[in-house]
């Protein structure tokens, strides 16, 4: 199948992702190109539930409530949720990102059925991180 889709795309297009040592949501894998030797990595599996589409940078959150808030120009009416899982920044890892400290990630159910990944800062503003 790889060498069917790397025939179609480019096999520089397919990107492996493995498992990397952090507790940190956008540092717990790393990115390979398709065929890059990666040893014997394997994914460990854990309780903790994570999106399945993370977004490559945190989408702040206007007007965030946990009733509704509008993404992408569209309501999300939200029916139901889970949380807070305190996530803290690793202290050796100078980040802009991280800046302000230990983040707490809902889940957040939409009327629609989707799922939200949604985290707010020490400073009350609330961000997007990941849809599921």
């Amino acid at each position: 199948m790889f060498d069917h889709i790397g025939n179609r795309i480019g096999f520089d297009n397919i990107i492996n992702y493995l498992p990397a040592q952090s507790h940190i949501p956008e540092r717990a894998y790393q990115r390979f190109k398709h065929g890059v030797d990666i040893g014997d990595k394997i994914w460990q599996t854990n309780d903790t539930k994570r999106p399945m589409r993370m977004l490559m940078q945190p989408f702040i959150l206007f007007d965030f409530s946990f009733e509704r808030f509008e993404y992408q120009g569209e309501a999300q009416v939200i029916i139901g949720k889970t949380g807070p899982e305190r996530i803290s920044p690793e202290w050796w890892w100078d980040d802009p990102l991280w800046q302000e400290g230990a983040r707490d990630y809902w889940w957040l159910l939409s009327q629609t059925g989707r799922q939200f990944w949604v985290f707010v800062t020490a400073k009350k503003r609330y961000f997007l991180h990941g849809l599921s």
